[in-house]
């Protein structure tokens, strides 16, 4: 029962993370990469601050360090992700960000030391001959540029993900870890954001 729980929940977080891309890609009309990293990282600090509320926990850690690798990791891979988003169909920017666990799996070999079977190799090479052709129609249509972004952000995504591990085993709570991505997330908008001009829509105008 318990891993049928985790496999809805699985489900359920891929369909608010394709939810998140379509009004991502629509809130792009009117506002920058920056900007949407900036309010998704508000609400994203919210929630998670709430969550260590009812918990009773504290945003205090003491393991920063391992905060900042993951949250200079995970911003950069979302702005890549929001950019590609920008510029390229959703299902082509999404299927290019979910390429991390094929870096993911790569990464692991190369910190775990191990030989990887000839299984693993066959399964992250035809995932990656999936995603020649993916980039394909973006090269034709002069997207190039976005393309090489969306596929960057998942090689960073896979670096963010071993970060998460390496809290959840430090025994991190999980609301914490998404709090610190928040907090880096937002402070890079902000840095981004300081030679831009703010678009702020007020409410009853088109």
């Amino acid at each position: 029962r318990r891993d049928l729980m985790q496999s809805l929940w699985t489900a359920v977080a891929g369909l608010a993370f394709a939810l998140m891309g379509v009004f991502v890609k629509i809130a792009s009309a009117h506002y920058t990469t920056a900007e949407l990293v900036f309010w998704r990282s508000i609400l994203q600090m919210a929630v998670a601050w709430a969550i260590l509320r009812q918990a009773g926990d504290s945003v205090r850690t003491q393991r920063l360090g391992m905060h900042v690798h993951r949250g200079v990791a995970g911003f950069v891979s979302l702005f890549m992700f929001f950019y590609a988003l920008t510029e390229l169909p959703v299902a082509t920017a999404m299927t290019l960000n979910y390429s991390s666990p094929l870096f993911l799996a790569i990464l692991l070999t190369v910190l775990a030391r191990e030989r990887p079977g000839a299984k693993l190799v066959g399964t992250v090479l035809l995932g990656f001959a999936g995603v020649v052709l993916l980039l394909q129609p973006a090269f034709a249509a002069d997207q190039w540029h976005a393309g090489l972004i969306g596929l960057v952000s998942g090689a960073i995504s896979a670096v963010a993900y071993w970060n998460v591990r390496e809290l959840v085993h430090a025994e991190e709570p999980e609301a914490r870890v998404v709090f610190y991505f928040g907090l880096f997330a937002l402070a890079g908008a902000l840095v981004r954001m300081a030679a831009q001009r703010w678009h702020v829509r007020k409410v009853g105008t088109g």
